[in-house]
């Protein structure tokens, strides 16, 4: 895999530095990295998929479990575009 997104749960301090470390570790690595925007609505704060570039191959999401919910709850908005769905296929949790 060589390009990936970052979705860091932003009322957790830890979870966007964790994410800043990756993201270095990635470029240092060769990758591409980048930070999905994050919107706030009438159900909170939600990643904006919709500004996700198309040739995203992986999604690390940091955070909690509520954030990887909302993360996989946004890859199936309906502006999401379907082929951008296949990086929410696995997910690791771990603490």
């Amino acid at each position: 895999m060589e390009r990936f997104c970052i979705i860091a749960n932003q009322s957790k301090e830890a979870a966007y530095q964790i994410g800043e470390q990756i993201a270095t570790y990635l470029h240092e690595q060769g990758k591409q990295a980048i930070f999905a925007p994050w919107k706030t609505g009438k159900e909170g704060y939600y990643t904006d998929v919709s500004a996700l570039p198309q040739n995203i191959e992986a999604a690390v999401v940091l955070g909690g479990d509520g954030t990887i919910l909302q993360a996989a709850n946004d890859a199936f908005r309906p502006n999401f575009k379907r082929k951008r769905r296949n990086i929410f296929k696995s997910v690791l949790c771990t603490e």
